[in-house]
């Protein structure tokens, strides 16, 4: 691992394009409980129930997989995994670390045995750890600016599916045409 440069290198904390709405993830890795812990609507349900506060993340989050990264892994300490909780069926990865082990310590491990950590953006509110997988070569992200880039996009797919409807309504017809403007 590389030693993490002096200071906050400001350029990998926050990923390129973050607020221009152009970021470009190849492997998105969450810590699923620092996600649960740090979001007001998931810390609300998980006082109610964890398994449904989990649910309720890795329900939102296959809902974008494809659009904030090719790949998403969200890892969860082992300790709390429920039998037969897995991320078969989802577009997204789920990863319980195994006994013993905490889900820093499984994210440090994906980081360091990826062939190129650079598409890589971690997603933690653990500064510790954020410093961690940007001194091996990875991006990293707060909870907080995960949760404001994603809510970021997801007005911006709302906007673009309104402006197509627009387009494509049925008193027009649709054609190529009504997308390349002349």
């Amino acid at each position: 691992m590389r030693k993490a440069q002096a200071g906050h290198d400001l350029e990998r904390s926050v990923p390129w394009g973050l607020h221009t709405g152009n970021m470009h993830v190849e492997w998105l890795i969450i810590d699923g409980y620092s996600l649960l812990h740090r979001d007001e609507e998931y810390r609300s349900i998980l006082s109610r129930n964890l398994s449904m506060a989990r649910e309720a993340a890795l329900r939102d989050l296959n809902s974008l997989s494809g659009i904030l990264a090719e790949r998403i892994t969200v890892v969860f300490d082992g300790r709390s995994a429920e039998p037969g909780m897995s991320g078969e069926g989802r577009g997204i990865e789920v990863v319980f670390s195994h006994a013993g082990q905490t889900a820093d310590s499984c994210i440090e491990r994906m980081i360091c045995d990826a062939d190129d950590a650079t598409g890589a953006l971690v997603v933690t509110s653990d500064r510790g750890e954020r410093e961690t997988v940007m001194a091996a070569g990875a991006q990293s992200m707060s909870c907080g600016e995960f949760m404001s880039w994603t809510r970021s996009e997801i007005r911006r797919l709302r906007k673009r599916i309104n402006i197509n409807r627009d387009h494509g309504s049925a008193s027009r017809g649709t054609t190529l045409g009504d997308y390349f403007p002349e």
